[in-house]
């Protein structure tokens, strides 16, 4: 019997007690005298270190029945933890400075989304990956403590992170650690004459005040509509959520609320005089299944206070606070203490439990009357674009399989060579004879690909060797303005901006100025 076997051993102990303990709450039967948990659990544990096969001391089997308990509970946030080390996996967002933000949920540790720049998206790890092991570390999805000392190391060194990609299979890839970024909001930009454009990445420390330094250039540069872009924005801290969604709204208006143990709950709400420029800006919110954490809390208080328009997919649904306590000068716990509610009283945190399809959810309305979805996570009052990848893509992903890191680096040397061997560079224009070097070079690493399903892959690929050669040729800025103009929610924010009478007109869908 080994480690895990002892683990088990002690959930079983914590179940009985359980079942004890609901023993008890029922009428005993006549002469039926039921063992109260605590001693039952006193019983087992006694027997597991006095006559278990394996021996182990006696601190040791008390620390797996803490795991044990707290692997029990739904909370991402619980851990027990040294003390001086991370309070908890999703406090520490970018863990080990490579990009992934990581969500734990429904037993596995998967990317959530991947920090735009950073060496994880650059060696292709991608939102849906399943973290399996760093180096020679298997990691034990119930171990928070495990994933962040695995993904820890000095700037600079090699992470060797294993993934499973669904659809596709093992994948390995190196990753550079770096410093871990804390927050991250795009630099503002134009989109045209008269839409602006902000994408928050990282809601952490600043990361409202860099949003509203951003907005108050658009406004010097002429911008009447703003696209606040919430994609990818799966952690941050609280305070910033509630501050980036009070920038754009009056005073008075609620913001959220924080539910716990207390029997009130604690409520924000905005009491900043406003900038009269922005309550002249027309705000459309883009969130899609990456958006979680502090940036829902910002997209529900704008929906519910009917001040900005949401586009895109259903958010993540993460709406938890968490807190830490000493347990001893060594050891520290951590547990989730709070969920936290739009001005509705629409949950955020979403119950993975509970089947979550759009007809069989409760709807609530907003301040002005409109119908709204509830039962965890945002749901867009507009639903655009998808979060999977076109068939065509998919398939030929298929095809490169576990060899996917492969694809990665052909892609790269090749448009590295397509960038410097052209006289008058045009990144981005993908010529056949261009797809044709990208073919000739993954055959010769060993990636075959069918022709059928090259063929069909064929736009896709364009697209992916396009966007490399602007990457080495112009930098991540010039990469992501790129994107931005094939991007369909981007284009279809920009159009109802465009039509807007007034920014109560584009979110009730009227002429009301």
């Amino acid at each position: 019997m080994g480690r895990r076997g002892f683990t088990l051993m002690i959930l079983l102990a914590g179940g009985v007690s359980a079942a004890g303990y609901l023993l008890l709450s029922r009428p005993a039967r006549e002469g039926y005298q039921p063992i109260q948990p605590t001693r039952l659990f006193e019983q087992v544990f006694s027997h597991v270190r006095r006559f278990g096969v394996d021996s182990l001391p006696e601190s040791d089997l008390y620390r797996l029945a803490a795991n044990g308990l707290l692997g029990e509970l739904d909370d991402e946030y619980a851990t027990l933890l040294q003390q001086g080390s991370e309070a908890g996996l999703t406090e520490t967002a970018d863990v080990g400075g490579m990009g992934l933000l990581l969500a734990a949920r429904d037993g596995r540790i998967s990317v959530l989304s991947v920090l735009p720049g950073s060496s994880a998206e650059l060696v292709g790890l991608a939102p849906g990956d399943q973290l399996v092991g760093v180096n020679d570390t298997q990691l034990d999805a119930g171990r928070r403590d495990q994933v962040l000392a695995a993904l820890s190391g000095p700037a600079g060194s090699l992470a060797q992170v294993r993934v499973r990609r669904p659809g596709i299979g093992p994948l390995t890839f190196p990753v550079e650690r770096s410093q871990p970024r804390r927050s991250l909001v795009q630099p503002a930009r134009k989109l045209d004459n008269r839409v602006g454009y902000v994408a928050v990445r990282l809601l952490g420390p600043g990361a409202a005040r860099s949003v509203r330094q951003g907005v108050e250039q658009l406004f010097e540069d002429g911008a009447q509509g703003l696209i606040l872009d919430l994609r990818g924005a799966s952690q941050g801290a609280l305070d910033e959520g509630v501050a980036l969604a009070d920038l754009f709204l009056d005073p008075g208006a609620k913001l959220m609320e924080l539910r716990g143990r207390a029997p009130e709950p604690r409520r924000w709400g905005d009491d900043q005089p406003q900038d009269r420029r922005m309550s002249g800006l027309a705000v459309v919110v883009l969130i899609d299944s990456t958006t979680a954490d502090a940036a829902e809390i910002t997209a529900g208080a704008l929906q519910d206070n009917d001040r900005a328009l949401l586009l895109g997919q259903p958010s993540f649904g993460r709406g938890l606070s968490a807190e830490t306590f000493p347990l001893t000068e060594k050891m520290i716990v951590r547990i989730s203490t709070g969920r936290w509610f739009t001005p509705t009283g629409r949950p955020i945190q979403r119950d993975t439990a509970t089947s979550d399809t759009l007809e069989q959810r409760p709807r609530v309305s907003t301040a002005r009357g409109r119908s709204v979805y509830a039962g965890g996570g945002i749901v867009p009052d507009s639903l655009v674009g998808r979060d999977t990848l076109p068939t065509t893509e998919q398939a030929f992903l298929r095809a490169v399989g576990s060899q996917f890191p492969v694809w990665r680096s052909v892609v790269s040397s090749v448009a590295r060579l397509l960038v410097a061997g052209a006289a008058n560079p045009e990144p981005g224009i993908v010529s056949s004879e261009a797809r044709a070097r990208l073919r000739a070079a993954l055959d010769s690493a060993g990636l075959v690909v069918p022709d059928d399903t090259w063929n069909h892959a064929g736009p896709a690929l364009d697209q992916r060797l396009g966007d490399e050669m602007v990457r080495l040729a112009r930098g991540e800025d010039a990469l992501l303005a790129r994107r931005l103009r094939r991007d369909p929610v981007v284009r279809r924010a920009m159009g109802l901006l465009h039509a807007a009478r007034s920014p109560i007109a584009l979110v009730m869908g009227t002429g009301e100025r």
